[in-house]
């Protein structure tokens, strides 16, 4: 069964400490000089530390705490213990959700695992207006022999009226999945659309 997790007092607060860390951690006004092209018409920030690669055809970044990239399995593409991987897609509401709107649909519609946490709708500032998403927190296995337990966090985003899918995986555990998490909320609210070239 599909949860929701987090009250709307609790939220609150738990918001106002996640953007005072957040500016301490992962100051996007101060330490992104040059944001990122992702998708077409928009930019997005990550920190310097992270690698990062992305595809305007496609419309999706990809970043890698480790800085030469080395964050994955060679088969499967799986999160390595101690690292994290966050990824960025645009994404169409006639994709994911065939009937109504927002992203509160676009999350529920989305949700794999039977106790996926899908938080209340929530609002953060963006760069140029208010950016409203909703967070699916769901376990991540492939079922194999001697499978690490993995978390995926799934933040889908609504800014100036498009969306977008933010997907942070790291090991179960990690004792920097705090920071992570900071680090992807730093991510969606500098998405930002580019200004139009002269």
């Amino acid at each position: 069964m599909t949860k929701t997790f987090w009250g709307i007092s609790a939220l609150r607060t738990s918001l106002a400490l996640s953007l005072l860390t957040t500016t301490t951690c992962f100051s996007l006004a101060q330490g992104c000089e040059n944001p990122l092209r992702f998708a077409k018409g928009y930019t997005a920030c990550a920190p310097n530390d992270w690698y990062h690669s992305s595809s305007i055809a496609s419309g999706a970044m990809f970043l890698c705490s480790d800085p030469g990239g080395k964050c994955t399995t060679k088969v499967g593409g799986l999160v390595l213990p101690d690292q994290a991987t966050l990824s960025i897609i645009p994404v169409r509401m006639g994709d994911a959700a065939p009937s109504g709107s927002g992203v509160t649909l676009l999350a529920k519609s989305a949700a794999n695992e039977p106790d996926a946490q899908i938080s209340s709708p929530l609002e953060t500032l963006g760069q140029r207006s208010t950016i409203h998403y909703v967070v699916i927190k769901e376990p991540f296995s492939v079922g194999a022999l001697n499978d690490i337990p993995r978390e995926r966090y799934s933040y889908f985003a609504e800014v100036d009226g498009h969306f977008f899918r933010l997907t942070l995986m790291f090991c179960t555990g990690d004792k920097r999945a705090r920071r992570y998490e900071e680090i992807a909320m730093g991510v969606l609210r500098s998405i930002d659309s580019e200004p139009p070239r002269r």
